[in-house]
């Protein structure tokens, strides 16, 4: 999936704050 993409790029933290703006 994509996320598994972005996260191989991106520190977790990232992540964590992009997924909270999208499902917020």
């Amino acid at each position: 999936m994509v996320l598994n993409i972005v996260k191989n790029d991106l520190p977790a933290s990232c992540i964590a704050e992009y997924v909270r703006c999208v499902f917020d």
